[in-house]
């Protein structure tokens, strides 16, 4: 999967629910690639507008004119597997962190560096380097770092 880049990339509002494997497969997009661009949804999917709430996703710019010929096509195509197997509704994220069984994790956002994150946190580079592996600061957007140890 070649690297896609912030200016490579569009974000569309969802006018309604949709799988992350149906815009994937309906626009001819490595279902890796629409996974990576999107970690927040985690159960794959993205909900359509509810309580005045729009929910994103984000797809490569190269896939937009696929998107505006297939829009329709790919809603419908999301709607009709929901109704074989309807998803759970959509859970409220406090924040870009999570607590999971043996430590906290940071979702890296844009403008993140490891020094703020590690200010954030109270911990210092160096530790979030080895939690997480790293022999740089080098961070990526959607990456999750280990926080605590």
């Amino acid at each position: 999967m070649p690297p896609t880049t912030f200016f490579d990339v569009d974000t569309i509002n969802a006018t309604e629910p949709v799988g992350l494997y149906d815009i994937a497969q309906v626009l001819s997009i490595d279902s890796t690639l629409i996974t990576v661009l999107n970690p927040q949804y985690k159960l794959q999917h993205v909900p359509g507008p509810k309580d005045g709430k729009i929910y994103s996703f984000v797809i490569p710019k190269a896939a937009i004119p696929a998107y505006v010929a297939f829009a329709d096509t790919l809603y419908a195509t999301t709607a009709h597997r929901l109704k074989k197997a309807p998803l759970p509704p959509p859970t409220q994220v406090a924040s870009n962190t999570s607590s999971g069984g043996s430590g906290r994790y940071h979702t890296v956002r844009s403008g993140d560096t490891l020094g703020a994150i590690a200010k954030k946190y109270g911990v210092r580079v160096s530790d979030l380097q080895r939690w997480n592996g790293l022999r740089g600061t080098t961070i990526r957007i959607g990456q999750k770092l280990k926080v605590r140890g």
